[in-house]
């Protein structure tokens, strides 16, 4: 039986803005890092920026509005995108209505989209396969394999989206 002060450690550390792995090997009290790899501009505001988006495209489509430049309708679609996504890591739906975001001839206009996980997931796809293909390159320079790895600390709000957890857990090996 190993505990987290021994054996070989996987750190991926996904924040807001940043990611960064690191192949950490320890023992006796000594931690030791093997390898280190990261990028500076990956992190869940990416995601809420896929949101945004997708909540940006379904209302112009539907209304002929483009709302990227009305500031006060971008702060709001940031603070609606990082609810939606801290609710789409245990739902499978999340809705989102924005009441009065915008006029045109007719009037107010609603802002009103329900936004799946799977629909979530593929906007994000491309940016939970770099982080994977920089914790593989992490392993790498480390000379290890995920099968000697003893532990995996998971650290970042993003890394409680299940997408992010099965792309770690399945095809790092």
């Amino acid at each position: 039986h190993t505990t987290l002060s021994t054996g070989n450690i996987l750190v991926y550390d996904l924040g807001g803005g940043t990611f960064d792995v690191s192949v950490v090997q320890s023992g006796g009290g000594v931690f030791r890092v093997l390898s280190s790899r990261g990028d500076a501009n990956l992190g869940g505001d990416d995601f809420d920026r896929e949101l945004m988006k997708e909540m940006m495209e379904a209302f112009q489509e539907e209304t002929g509005i483009d709302l990227s430049d009305d500031r006060l309708a971008m702060h709001k679609l940031r603070l609606e995108a990082e609810r939606a996504k801290i609710q789409l890591t245990t739902v499978t739906e999340a809705h989102v209505e924005i009441p009065f975001i915008a006029t045109n001839v007719h009037g107010a206009c609603n802002l009103s989209i329900d936004i799946t996980r799977e629909r979530f997931v593929e906007r994000i796809r491309g940016y939970i396969s770099r982080t994977v293909r920089l914790t593989r390159g992490a392993l790498t320079d480390a000379g290890l394999s995920t099968e000697v790895i003893d532990h995996a600390v998971l650290i970042g709000g993003p890394t409680r989206i299940p997408a992010g957890r099965s792309a770690l857990e399945s095809p790092m090996g």
